[in-house]
């Protein structure tokens, strides 16, 4: 175990995703959002898929642990061990309906979920507080800078980490909401 590590309590295969994303790189967020580093167009998603978005706004269409395919979240709780060291996840565990719906969960320790539902609000985007604290936590996008400098197969990214790419709709929608109280 790494200093780091005993300082904060534990080791990376204790951590949760969204922990995980928490301790990402300190710039991550501010970086990709000034440089416009991001891997596809803002405000891209069809309708269809932005009934879709995950409360963060995490891409629950493009994730694997909403497949019927055991093999396929395997495959994706592989990238996840090999790329961060989660130990945790298996292809059984990790089936997730979506955050929007009331059923199974990747990820039931996560902060935004509940809020977002305690204020009424389809994902954070729509929130007065935007983006909080709890959110800039998941902006960080250490993972987006693994697959622009070939540290990662786009392959492996497109399984393992696409789906938590949500700065560019996030900022989308926020842009959308500016536009619209504008226009009256």
């Amino acid at each position: 175990m790494t200093e780091r590590e005993k300082t904060e309590g534990g080791s990376l295969q204790d951590e949760s995703r969204r922990a995980f994303f928490a301790r990402g790189t300190a710039m991550g967020a501010a970086y990709s959002i000034l440089a416009g580093c991001t891997t596809r167009e803002s405000g891209q998603m069809s309708r269809n898929e932005r009934k879709m978005l995950g409360r963060c706004g995490y891409r629950c269409d493009l994730c694997a642990a909403r497949s019927d395919d055991a093999a396929l979240r395997q495959k994706m709780v592989e990238g996840w061990r090999k790329y961060w060291g989660h130990e945790r996840y298996t292809a059984e565990n990790v089936r997730c309906d979506g955050c929007l719906a009331e059923g199974r969960l990747a990820d039931k320790n996560c902060g935004v979920r509940p809020c977002a539902i305690e204020k009424g609000v389809a994902n954070c985007a729509y929130c007065d507080e935007f983006p909080c604290e709890r959110l800039k936590k998941l902006m960080s996008s250490p993972h987006l800078n693994l697959v622009r400098f070939g540290e990662v197969p786009e392959e492996d990214y497109d399984l393992c980490m696409r789906q938590f790419d949500n700065i560019p709709e996030l900022l989308a929608i926020r842009r959308e909401l500016k536009q619209k109280k504008a226009d009256g």
